[in-house]
């Protein structure tokens, strides 16, 4: 848990905001744009300089050189579009226009809608969630492994205290003035409690109709009635674990 913790707490001091996505995408457009203007400009003399002098065998694949100064002049016309470089650069300046447009549509709709609502977020945050609030989904599954039921979301109460040990001895930090651990463990306890519910509904329902088989003393009625019970708890699980990904904290709470 430590271990993931500081992982966790990583990748999210590192990790961009979705704007900053679209800004290195655009960013990359227009210096591709550029490049290829410099190259595509390029006097003979130039070109003829970097056949010579280049050195490089990539430089081989610049716009050749076009024989201006030689007794029989070749016809230059269709000559960059042979090149390399610039094959590759206009696909990278319209590949990178075009992860720009598509990613900010992909998370709002609409090409021209900000991509970035605001907030203390990132996508780090986004995909996987806040440090503290994976570690109170962590260190509930693992308290209650060896406390079942026990679980709670109080403050100062056994699990939360089991985990701002964690957090001290993972960072050295005091959890009281670093973390929002308590609330995120208010926010999460109870889908948490409704979700390991559900999950026990499923299990004991599943391992029932296991062991029934197709033993035909087992009524019709008991079978279906297991059935719905799997069905109902796997909805369940499924709705709840989407409401512990979602769970926000309010803007007061988060500095806590």
């Amino acid at each position: 848990m430590a271990v993931e913790l500081n992982q966790n707490r990583l990748l999210d001091r590192d990790a961009p905001r979705a704007k900053h996505v679209v800004d290195r995408a655009n960013l990359i457009a227009e210096c591709a744009d550029q490049l290829l203007k410099a190259i595509k400009g390029t006097d003979d003399y130039t070109r003829k300089a970097f056949f010579e002098y280049g050195r490089y065998s990539s430089l081989q694949d610049l716009p050749v050189y076009a024989g201006y100064f030689d007794d029989e002049l070749p016809d230059p016309a269709d000559d960059d579009k042979e090149s390399l470089w610039v094959q590759n650069l206009l696909e990278l300046r319209s590949g990178a226009k075009r992860v720009a447009a598509e990613f900010r549509r992909s998370r709002s709709g609409n090409r021209t809608d900000p991509v970035d609502k605001g907030g203390r977020t990132n996508l780090f945050k986004e995909g996987f969630g806040a440090p503290e609030r994976n570690l109170v989904v962590s260190g509930w599954n693992v308290f209650e492994k060896f406390q079942p039921k026990q679980a709670k979301g109080t403050e100062h109460g056994a699990l939360h205290e089991f985990l701002k040990q964690v957090f001290k001895y993972a960072t050295g930090l005091s959890s009281e003035n670093h973390s929002s651990i308590g609330s995120w463990l208010k926010a999460l306890a109870s889908s948490l409690r409704q979700r390991d519910d559900a999950l026990n509904d499923y299990v004991s329902a599943e391992a029932m109709l296991t062991a029934l088989g197709s033993d035909p003393a087992c009524g019709r009625l008991t079978r279906d009635r297991l059935i719905l019970t799997v069905k109902t708890a796997k909805d369940a699980i499924e709705v709840l674990n989407g409401r512990i990904r979602e769970t926000k904290l309010s803007k007061k709470a988060g500095k806590n």
